[in-house]
């Protein structure tokens, strides 16, 4: 993607970044994802901050804010060197739910890239969000940790427990039919579905769980960085093309940031081509590089 931000604006909010982390590590900002985001944190600027964090690191070990802020500055890097640092704040902190989840997301990405061993990743994944569940009273908290639990046991290849979540993240979309994960929920847990029913080589289920999917109203995470396309391309690889137009046509209602690839990707279904799906994935990792 192209660049918004000039060379020199870039720089000079880099500095601005560098002063906070060297003068108020512990503000909660720098637990967020904007300051990782920000302009000129790519890869020549993240050296920088990463050396002010490491000298924090080395003073305060134990202190969770800085464990947190550190571990989060990795997260958004796309770098597994915060696992041993969220590991840390759970042994010190084991009561809050925060470091669960936080390590089962970086679990997470490895499973969705495929570094570590795809089920593995995802099992350790399942593993801590399972740990995160189980800690978490609110009902609507629970609502947004089984979107994570079901698409990490199919990928783990756990179908009973990937079939139990998905329908109880359907069910409970329906208590909250104004959140802004309703869409969310409702295109996951149709994928998931989708994909255990190929699995059992329940084909027309599982076109009926992509076209359920494809009905999403939509959310802030699928409107700009688009959803999965996993059951999608399982489809097209196995050459059950019938319903994919359809789907591409839907997905095209909410996903407004990648008309473009949905134009591209519907001529390829019309000419029996698997269209290059990876593209989207490559294309939400772009943006968080801020790029």
């Amino acid at each position: 993607m192209e660049r918004m931000f000039s060379a020199q604006s870039s720089a000079a909010y880099l500095e601005h970044v560098r002063w906070f982390v060297e003068n108020r590590p512990r503000d909660e900002l720098l637990r967020s994802g904007f300051v990782i985001f920000a302009p000129g944190m790519d890869d020549k600027g993240a050296p920088i901050i990463e050396r002010l964090w490491r000298r924090h690191l080395k003073r305060w070990p134990d202190d969770l804010e800085i464990l947190d802020a550190v571990a989060m500055f990795y997260r958004f890097r796309r770098s597994n060197r915060g696992l041993p640092l969220l590991r840390r704040a759970m042994r010190l902190d084991p009561l809050n739910v925060r470091w669960p989840k936080e390590i089962a997301h970086l679990y997470r990405l490895d499973a969705l890239v495929g570094r570590r061993g795809t089920k593995s990743a995802a099992s350790n994944a399942l593993n801590y969000f399972s740990r995160a569940l189980a800690m978490t009273q609110s009902h609507r908290d629970r609502f947004y940790l089984l979107s994570d639990l079901a698409e990490m046991a199919e990928i783990a290849g756990q179908s009973e427990a990937a079939t139990e979540y998905a329908q109880q993240l359907l069910l409970d979309a329906e208590r909250y039919p104004t959140d802004w994960n309703f869409g969310n929920a409702i295109y996951r847990g149709n994928e998931v579905l989708g994909l255990v029913a190929l699995r059992k080589r329940k084909v027309e289920l599982a076109e009926k769980h992509l076209l359920a999917a494809s009905r999403s109203n939509g959310s802030p995470q699928l409107g700009s960085f688009g959803p999965s396309f996993r059951l999608a391309k399982a489809l097209a690889k196995q050459g059950h093309w019938s319903q994919l137009g359809r789907f591409l046509q839907n997905v095209a209602k909410f996903w407004t940031m990648g008309q473009g690839a949905l134009v591209k990707w519907r001529a390829d279904v019309a000419k029996r081509r698997v269209p290059d799906f990876n593209a989207a994935f490559k294309y939400r990792s772009d943006l968080g590089k801020g790029r």
